[in-house]
């Protein structure tokens, strides 16, 4: 039936054009944006119900010994977890917290709608005074994946590996294995480009297992990003995985036919098919089994019930860098005076849950007097272009939620700036993502904020940008509140704690201003919202001053976790894992996942996390297979 409609239409030719009739152009704004608000509201209920009708494949096996035990069904765990079942010999048991991933989260528009339901993990920072402070309690929103996939169904779906120099900083700090040179044939090994203007590339991979393409459907307010970022002097870049990664250009997605492209139908559906996989969802890890300072196995729970399993080779935590940090600290593999504090005898000390990096980001809103693109709200509530969606994988529905451009940017001459070396990150939104109350909660906003900031220019037509270091000094930490493991772990971030952090954010905010100023965006009218942030209304508005108070004010973490069991040569006292991932001083356990990053990298990190479970198979392999 809903297929029958669907071709009605076309044979009515009304899904030709996914903007040329909207019947909502008339609905004034106080109507239409609290429709979106419920829509907010409502999609979880309907996730969660689907959830209950989908059907679900799950081992029952009552086989409690393995070869090897994958704790986490991630991009890094997805990864280990087929290239390990390739060897017909092994069983591999692989443990994921959360249930399936939902058909419905692979519609691109819709992400950030379903950070609401269970798979999330819901974390939130403790209180922050250097980051979002305007958020609700000072708290930043810090989700994590908790599905089949992991986080690779929520992301953004950006396809951004980070500079060749990140990963040779790595291999400077002693971590032997890992420069460019190195982990490049991973990437290469990764992906499968279905991008023409990028065909050819050494540094790309074609016939991998992740699909990476521009979405079919492009705002043309991100047009006139690209337009107005060449006129700002801008250089422009086919490709920021290439050669170079300075420069301005349209964002590559891991999307295909206008869908997300997760680990799912990447690793995990193939894996699924082997009898060597044995899958377990809602399997909550709380400790390792360890005897002495060797790794035997893992406590689960799952259906209310504590199981255990063993494995006779190793145990791989690919639980993400909140998950898999706590489950060590649980199990006395960590900091020796914080576990002793909480009564946990310490196996091995070690400093887990330091060096607790992310990406923190200045917020900024940028008005237009001209509606160029339609508004987030207005895609939504157009029922043609869900019907063009479905029919031909069309239309704004698989536009990654209006995110389609973005800058690498070199603060050339500076004194933290080295040649070829991007500092500063600049992420477009061709719509505003905080356009209502419903949809600024996904990033905990607080009340004050939006009746200041946001109420007043509710339904104009707005710019997104986020801007940030790409390679910040600002750790945290990760630690344990109590001894009780249903207890979530405590993320202090620290974000932009650090001043240089906040000078290189200043100097990125100053060239994006340049954007803003250029001609194809002052035709539409292009301006920066100039309503004072509130707790900065002392500083004058646009200085040096007011801003690195906003910044602080007015930021979002970009969920790019890391570090919480650093990667290091021996001798590292900082260090976690050895470069071959083994947790320094425990036999038989590696982690695996980006909590191992001993340093950050200018990327977003599904692609990453998919080339670190790739080393890491052949990492293992190589070890037994000899």
């Amino acid at each position: 039936m809903r297929w029958g409609f669907v071709v009605g239409l076309q044979v009515l030719g009304l899904t030709g054009g996914v903007m040329a009739f909207n019947p909502l152009q008339w609905v004034p704004a106080s109507i239409k944006y609290p429709l979106v608000d419920l829509m907010s509201k409502f999609l979880p209920p309907i996730f969660y119900v689907q959830r209950l009708l989908t059907p679900h494949s799950e081992d029952h096996s009552k086989m409690e010994e393995f070869h090897f035990i994958i704790v986490g069904a991630g991009a890094s765990g997805g990864a280990v977890a087929l290239r390990l079942t390739e060897n017909p010999d092994w069983n591999v048991l692989l443990l994921e917290a959360g249930g399936e991933e939902e058909s419905i989260m692979d519609i691109p528009l819709l992400l950030g709608q379903f950070l609401g339901t269970d798979a999330n993990w819901h974390y939130h920072t403790t209180p922050q005074t250097t980051c979002c402070v305007l958020m609700k309690e000072s708290r930043c929103d810090y989700p994590a994946g908790r599905m089949v996939g992991g986080g690779t169904p929520l992301t953004l779906m950006l396809t951004i590996r980070g500079s060749s120099k990140d990963y040779d900083n790595w291999a400077d700090m002693g971590n032997k294995g890992w420069s460019f040179a190195d982990v490049l044939p991973y990437f290469k090994k990764v992906e499968d480009v279905q991008i023409p203007e990028i065909q050819n590339s050494d540094y790309r991979g074609y016939g991998g297992r992740i699909k990476i393409s521009y979405t079919p459907y492009f705002f043309d307010v991100g047009k006139l990003i690209l337009k107005a970022a060449e006129e700002a002097g801008f250089p422009m870049t086919d490709d920021y995985n290439g050669e170079k990664q300075t420069g301005t250009g349209r964002m590559q997605t891991t999307t295909y036919d206008g869908s997300r492209w997760s680990a799912n139908p990447g690793y995990l559906n193939e894996a699924r098919t082997r009898p060597n996989l044995f899958l377990r969802t809602r399997s909550f890890v709380t400790r390792l089994i360890l005897e002495g300072v060797r790794a035997r196995g893992v406590r689960y729970e799952r259906g209310g019930h504590e199981h255990v399993a063993y494995a006779t080779r190793e145990v791989i935590l690919s639980a993400g860098a909140v998950n898999s940090p706590a489950i060590l600290m649980h199990s006395g593999i960590g900091p020796a005076d914080h576990l002793q504090q909480l009564g946990i005898p310490v196996v091995q000390p070690l400093p887990v849950g330091h060096n607790l990096m992310d990406h923190t980001a200045l917020a900024t809103i940028t008005t237009l007097n001209k509606t160029v693109s339609p508004s987030i709200p207005d895609v939504l509530l157009n029922p043609l272009n869900l019907v063009n969606y479905f029919a031909r994988k069309s239309g704004p529905f698989t536009s990654p939620g209006g995110f389609e451009a973005i800058t690498f940017h070199e603060v050339e001459g500076a004194e933290f700036h080295t040649p070829g070396w991007p500092d500063v990150e600049i992420l477009y939104a061709s719509t505003n993502p905080l356009a209502t109350r419903g949809l600024a909660d996904v990033f905990r906003l607080s009340d004050v904020a939006y009746d200041r900031l946001l109420k007043p220019i509710k339904g104009k037509p707005a710019i997104f940008a986020a801007i940030w270091r790409v390679r910040p000094n600002s750790r945290g930490r990760i630690y344990l509140l109590n001894n009780d493991t249903s207890t979530p772990p405590q993320i202090d971030l620290r974000g932009l704690s650090d001043a240089e952090d906040r000078k290189v954010v200043l100097a990125g905010l100053r060239a994006f201003q340049k954007v803003v100023a250029a001609p194809s965006l002052q035709k539409v009218g292009a301006r920066m919202l100039d309503i004072p942030v509130p707790g900065c209304e002392d500083f004058d508005f646009d200085s040096d001053e007011y801003w690195d108070c906003a910044m602080q004010q007015m930021s979002i973490t970009i969920y790019h976790q890391s570090g919480t069991a650093k990667m290091g040569p021996p001798g590292d006292p900082t260090a976690v894992v050895t470069p071959d991932l083994k947790v320094i001083g425990v036999a038989g356990l590696r982690v695996v996942d980006s909590s191992i990053m001993p340093s950050m990298i200018a990327a977003h990190f599904q692609m990453p996390c998919y080339m670190i479970g790739e080393r890491a198979a052949d990492l293992i392999m190589q070890d037994y297979q000899n």
